[in-house]
């Protein structure tokens, strides 16, 4: 399943446009979605949040663009 790490409210189109993207298993992807914010699906926007600052801008940018910070 194609999990899109940023979720809803405009920010999966979004997530698309900046490819933060990743594959999943059936099970993982439920599991990101029961549990937002926390284990996986926090440590795949870190990540991602990363990736971002580190090719496209800074925790400013990051933030105006998805809602907050997750680092």
């Amino acid at each position: 399943v194609i999990h899109h790490i940023f979720p809803g409210r405009g920010r999966r189109n979004k997530s698309d446009d900046y490819g933060l993207i990743v594959p999943l298993c059936a099970r993982c992807h439920n599991d990101v979605h029961m549990h937002p914010n926390k284990g996986l699906d926090l440590q795949l926007k870190q990540a991602a949040q990363r990736d971002f600052e580190k090719h496209y801008g800074d925790r400013d940018k990051f933030r105006k663009i998805f809602g907050m910070s997750y680092l």
